[in-house]
């Protein structure tokens, strides 16, 4: 008697085990990105064949075509559906769906990333068949043929914006903020590429301030950082001013004019100053070389400023 219980509980033992292994086996992988890339060389493709020219880069992704309905879907530059080749120079929208492998789920996805660039994106389901729902994740790009588009590479997020301003900076013109500013985030630098400054200053008085600061005196910053290329914000960023927490506002802009259609990004960081001492002499003309410098190789290399 005492041997048969001894081989239930062995087999006991067994079924659960195989029971907890099929658990496990069943747990489906979440999705929480999006990533692929895009093809702009199509000039003369159908645009029913533009689901060739991309190239998914996340595992458990795959182009939602099951149910008949295609899973890109092509628009002129008027929004309206496009069926017929591609044409040099013209500009599409491409709207792509995709959805999730056998063993994989979508999660929360709010944003995707096609050739290194952050677009928006959500998930949704619809009903091809009667009680079947199919999820999917989708997005809307737009390419002109023939034009690079993007970086080729994935852009990396930038949540945390943190700076120092000096205090020591009596004598110093407002409009030199390059030798009193310091950016330590990797991947930012001033916004200043489309005429407007990247820091404005307000006196005591609540008015725009250019002249030179004055000790003892307190002043309102207001600094505007951009994301350098193959970078991009965050929608939700933290700012910091010399150790301590502001408020910080992430928008964009079109500085429009001679400069086009251009979106520019930046992060807006809010902090107060009141000048404690003199700026040492050697820092105005030295601090000019140097950030004037860091600024070009910013530009160039894509390091820190």
């Amino acid at each position: 008697m005492l041997k048969t219980k001894k081989i239930l509980s062995v087999l006991l033992a067994l079924v659960m085990m195989l029971g907890l292994f099929s658990v496990v086996a069943s747990a489906a992988v979440v999705i929480d990105e999006a990533e692929i890339s895009v093809d702009t060389d199509i000039a003369g493709v159908d645009a029913a064949d533009y689901e060739e020219y991309i190239d998914i880069y996340t595992t458990g992704l795959e182009f939602e075509d099951n149910y008949d309905d295609p899973a890109v879907f092509v628009y002129d530059s008027e929004y309206e559906d496009f069926y017929g080749n591609f044409v040099e120079g013209e500009t599409y929208y491409i709207d792509v769906y995709l959805s999730a492998k056998p063993g994989y789920v979508l999660g929360d996805i709010d944003t995707a990333v096609i050739n290194g660039l952050e677009f928006d994106a959500y998930v949704d389901y619809w009903i091809p068949y009667e009680d079947l729902e199919v999820y999917y994740v989708t997005f809307v790009i737009e390419i002109t043929v023939g034009e690079e588009f993007g970086y080729g590479t994935m852009a990396e997020e930038i949540d945390v914006a943190e700076i120092d301003i000096h205090s020591d900076i009596a004598g110093l013109s407002a409009e030199d903020y390059y030798t009193y500013i310091d950016i330590y985030s990797e991947g930012l630098m001033f916004e200043d590429n489309y005429g407007d400054p990247a820091v404005y200053v307000y006196d005591s008085n609540d008015e725009e301030f250019y002249g030179e600061f004055v000790e003892g005196e307190t002043y309102y910053f207001y600094v505007y950082l951009a994301p350098m290329e193959g970078y991009y914000l965050a929608d939700d960023m933290t700012g910091y001013v010399n150790g301590e927490e502001v408020t910080t506002c992430v928008d964009y802009w079109n500085p429009g004019g001679e400069y086009g259609d251009v979106q520019v990004d930046f992060v807006e960081l809010e902090y107060s100053v009141t000048v404690t001492g003199e700026a040492e002499e050697e820092l105005g003309f030295f601090a000019r070389i140097i950030a004037f410098f860091r600024l070009l190789f910013a530009i160039l290399f894509g390091g820190n400023a």
